[in-house]
């Protein structure tokens, strides 16, 4: 099975998989941004899920402006500004909703609440939503709870997510986590 072909809640259509591989794959110098592992153990992961449709990410984006009235408006869910270039354990994670990542400093946080090595700037940091004991010992160096993410060098931001992403994915995760919990709980 190729990656370009592994099955995820986040990635269901590979119409133009092509291009957004491509695009992808230049914009993170071919690495997973979490772990840098080589893009041959890599894939494409949509951030909102490809189901969702273009409509969904063009009101999303629209509405959910953090801070900055220059947030681009996204109207391609299936475009480089709703994707990531990560490892393949994470895209499982992420696609199962178990792996977001928050953009710091926000409303509540700064980078250093997240990890006490990273003061002061802007960083974007994996969470790990699931049990520790949930995750083999040699998954854990493949989803790294709490570290920052490599951004891309600057000529290529243009083509990143924009911050309304990276809240309503982190958000999403969040609320599916508590719910879960909730639901052992009863």
């Amino acid at each position: 099975m190729c990656k370009r072909d592994i099955p995820a809640e986040t990635d269901t259509d590979n119409s133009g998989g092509d291009e957004l591989w491509d695009c992808l794959m230049e914009r993170e110098s071919e690495r997973c941004v979490v772990t840098g592992t080589s893009h041959r153990l890599c894939s494409a992961a949509h951030l909102v899920p490809f189901r969702r449709g273009n409509k969904y990410i063009e009101l999303l984006t629209r509405r959910r402006r953090y801070e900055d009235e220059d947030d681009p408006i996204i109207d391609d869910v299936n475009g480089p500004r709703n994707a990531l270039f990560v490892n393949l354990f994470l895209r499982i994670a992420i696609g199962s909703m178990r792996a977001a990542f928050l953009q710091t400093p926000n409303f509540i946080l700064n980078p250093e609440h997240i990890n006490s090595q990273y003061t002061g700037g802007s960083h974007i940091f994996l969470h790990y939503f699931a049990q520790p004991l949930e995750l083999d010992q040699a998954v854990k160096a493949s989803i790294p709870h709490g570290q920052p993410i490599r951004l891309p060098e600057p000529m290529n931001r243009e083509i990143w997510p924009p911050h309304a992403i990276f809240a309503a994915y982190y958000g999403s995760g969040r609320v599916r986590a508590i719910c879960s919990m909730l639901d052992l709980m009863i």
